[in-house]
């Protein structure tokens, strides 16, 4: 169950780049949208917490991000249950230790039958940093002190906490993420972020 639940929280965080149109309001956060908005290279450490009716499970995240490529692995306490993703392009490669399974990146139906729940492929590194997802249903985005609170799209709830600066960027270090109603429960508190990746 916890590869499962691995697999759920992972493929959540796979993305591809474009860019977003939700206006905020005046303040640090809206001058600095354009730099997030090219912000497509960097890495973060972080824990993960899954909640879903028929239990729970916590993990640690590590994913570094390259444009449009992204490489992705979580895993439980002392290294139980390791899985990594990788996607390239149109391609997402799943393993977990035991097998690896090559499936379409953007194709949901083959993402939920592989994890078992609908998951919003190229929606989290856009909402990571406070951004709606440009290729996504329409956005409703609510504010606080100039800064992202809550986020809607696609069905999906994300709630933000703290914000703190990253390289003079200012960038969520929690948020929660629900879908639909509760039902999936994913909370995210970032231990690190880099700027910058490898070539």
């Amino acid at each position: 169950m916890f590869r499962q639940a691995v697999s759920i929280a992972l493929c959540l965080c796979l993305a591809a780049c474009a860019a977003p149109g939700v206006r905020p309001p005046p303040g640090a956060w809206a001058e600095q949208r354009p730099q997030l908005e090219q912000f497509e290279r960097f890495r973060l450490q972080a824990k993960v917490a899954l909640r879903w009716p028929e239990g729970a499970e916590t993990a640690r995240l590590s994913w570094e991000q390259r444009g449009e490529e992204t490489d992705l692995t979580l895993a439980g306490p002392f290294g139980a249950g390791a899985v990594a993703i990788e996607r390239r392009g149109a391609r997402l490669e799943i393993n977990d230790g035991d097998s690896r399974r090559t499936l379409p990146a953007d194709d949901p139906d083959a993402l939920a039958a592989a994890t078992g729940w609908p998951v919003p492929v190229d929606a989290l590194a856009w909402w990571l940093r406070g951004l709606p997802d440009p290729a996504g249903a329409r956005a409703r985005l609510t504010w606080d002190a100039g800064l992202p609170q809550r986020l809607e799209q696609g069905g999906w709830t994300v709630s933000y906490g703290r914000f703190a600066r990253v390289d003079g960027l200012l960038l969520p270090q929690a948020l929660t993420l629900r879908y639909p109603a509760g039902a999936l429960e994913l909370r995210l508190a970032a231990a690190q972020w880099q700027a910058g990746a490898d070539e």
